[in-house]
């Protein structure tokens, strides 16, 4: 399976800002960007806003990063 291009281009943005991945639950410091980014409901509005996760290799500690954000991290560079 080849990995998702958004996935792809916020992970960028992550390393863009210089992100450390240190799990804050355990201390181990490998982690991994999840699959596909994750959609974050706003209650009782319908609506939401999306998210990449990033999982802990060690202990499966989820942390999230707004994925507008990442994005425009990874955009904002590239030219």
């Amino acid at each position: 399976m080849e990995p998702d291009p958004d996935i792809q281009r916020l992970t960028q943005g992550l390393n863009r800002a210089g992100v450390k991945t240190k799990c804050p639950a355990c201390g181990a410091k490998e982690s991994v960007p999840a699959e596909r980014p994750v959609l974050l409901p706003a209650a009782g509005t319908g609506e939401g806003f999306s998210a990449l996760a990033v999982v802990c290799k060690n202990c499966g500690h989820i942390g999230l990063h707004a994925a507008g954000v990442l994005g425009r991290l990874s955009d904002s560079q590239e030219a």
